[in-house]
């Protein structure tokens, strides 16, 4: 369960062979760090290093100089010294999901927050004060004790700090918004020490952080400590599938028909408001045959079944559109891993992987779409994922608009608020053979994606290398909005990385 649930990868592999010694620290600030550190104080040779320094993508295989699990916000505050006065860059990690890595580089400080998992919900049910190193899965569980909910990722291992900077989209985003757009309030560690109450009414630093942190991304802007979130006060949704059989004569014209009817007569209009979907291309089927592909709708509504169908009468209307299952209203956390889940998982893999427990190397494209496109265009990129060198590749249109839509762009720094959709190709590889064709394929898909591309990027899918992110992430004066805060709580530049927002002049 790849998508739904990396925490069953319990054994990580990495294909790639090369294994190097990273810049020693300092051993008088390790020693330092041991004698007052709460958590712990792993460098190469440590017996927790070699699990530590891992992230959730095994194409990726860095090397920190040290990593330091964080239970206490005294235990950040040291390591943000010790960086200042190290003069080794330093980044913060709460899951380690970035898609490029970033939260391991090589020759660096990891400071990892991910034992700080405390959750408060208030009295009344109207918010929640959660740690930056909680995940989905916990936060979820402890909300719907009391039937509360606010939008969370797909991957109940995900935790909130990465993934609210970089805006946060989930099955129900369209219909509440994303993660970042529940934050009311946040609280953060300056690199110099300084605490700060991140929230929209505060001092002009506080309010600049409100807005910076809800789409600038992760370790920028000081070390995300808390996050308060407000609550829906039901975390019950119906669910459905519909799915296109793109094996058929006739079915990868009804799929891209079915495509552009939805940009054109769904996606921004009154009928979808309460509708959170994503359309998902993948290749399916009983295991030791060949797999199937199809296009699958996967999506929850805020309501009942009857009314879910009534919603969805226009979409079933379609060539070729079938109901592959509906659900009356259930928890959401349940109904989000059967989405992913059944009757197949996203991406499906051979059982024989999945016995390994060996998360398959992935690289993921994305590309964020803000005009309907024709169904000749959508037939032409249909053509090519029919062409996939494996049965593994996943397509993903992470729909927006309804609440996503409704912010506006300038109110946050995730910006993308007038697009239709986050359009990403995700390619895994199970042996290092695999891997060439795999990211051939991505490549040429991008080549094809490109004429209808606006040039922007989902920040949560960093690629490396990437050296225009900061135009594709957010717009000249968001970013330059960026760099003024940044050079703010972080002016000697501690928290850098390839991605990082630059200084300002």
């Amino acid at each position: 369960m790849l998508w739904y649930d990396s925490r069953d990868w319990v054994k990580p592999v990495n294909l790639t062979k090369t294994i190097r010694a990273p810049k020693p620290f300092p051993q008088q600030y390790v020693d330092a760090l041991k004698a007052a550190i709460t958590g712990d104080v792993l460098v190469p040779g440590d017996a927790q290093y070699e699990a530590e320094r891992r992230v959730s993508n095994p194409a990726f295989n860095n090397f920190p100089s040290i990593i330091i699990m964080c239970e206490t916000n005294d235990d950040v505050a040291l390591c943000l010294k010790v960086a200042r006065e190290s003069g080794f860059p330093a980044v913060a990690r709460s899951g380690g999901h970035s898609t490029a890595g970033f939260s391991s580089p090589n020759d660096s400080m990891v400071i990892n927050v991910r034992r700080m998992v405390a959750i408060d919900i208030a009295e009344d049910g109207s918010n929640v004060w959660v740690d930056a190193g909680c995940d989905f899965g916990t936060l979820n569980t402890a909300l719907e004790v009391r039937n509360l909910h606010t939008p969370g990722g797909a991957c109940p291992d995900v935790c909130i700090g990465g993934y609210m900077q970089g805006g946060g989209y989930g099955f129900t985003a369209r219909i509440f918004g994303m993660n970042c757009d529940q934050v009311i309030a946040a609280e953060i560690m300056g690199t110099d020490g300084t605490m700060y109450h991140a929230r929209p009414d505060g001092t002009e630093a506080e309010k600049d952080l409100y807005w910076a942190i809800r789409g600038g991304t992760g370790s920028n802007f000081g070390i995300l400590l808390r996050v308060c979130f407000k609550l829906q006060p039901s975390a019950i949704f119906s669910g459905f599938s519909i799915r296109w059989d793109l094996s058929e004569t006739d079915g990868p014209d009804h799929a891209a028909h079915a495509l552009s009817w939805l940009q054109a007569n769904f996606t921004k209009t009154e009928v979808s408001r309460d509708v959170g979907y994503q359309m998902i291309w993948v290749f399916e089927g009983p295991e030791g045959v060949q797999k199937k592909p199809y296009l699958l709708m996967r999506g929850m509504y805020k309501g009942g079944r009857e009314e879910m169908l009534e919603r969805l009468h226009g979409v079933l209307a379609l060539r070729g559109a079938t109901l592959e299952y509906e659900f009356s209203p259930m928890p959401y956390s349940i109904l989000n891993k059967i989405l992913l889940t059944t009757p197949y998982e996203v991406p499906q893999f051979p059982a024989s992987v999945l016995a390994t427990h060996s998360a398959p190397p992935e690289s993921k494209l994305s590309r964020i779409l803000e005009r309907v496109l024709e169904p000749a265009d959508w037939k032409v990129l249909i053509e090519h994922f029919l062409k996939s060198p494996n049965p593994y590749t996943t397509i993903a249109m992470e729909m927006y608009g309804a609440a996503i839509n409704e912010v506006s762009a300038r109110d946050t720094a995730f910006v993308h608020r007038d697009d239709y959709c986050d359009l990403f190709c995700d390619v895994f590889w199970l042996t290092d053979e695999q891997r060439a064709p795999a990211e051939a394929f991505s490549a040429e898909w991008a080549r094809l994606v490109e004429p209808h591309w606006d040039g922007a990027v989902y920040q949560n899918y960093p690629r490396v290398g990437d050296m225009q992110f900061s135009e594709e992430f957010w717009n000249p004066e968001a970013y330059a909005r960026l760099e003024c805060i940044k050079s703010k709580v972080d002016p000697e530049n501690i928290l850098r990385f390839e991605q990082s927002v630059g200084q300002a002049d």
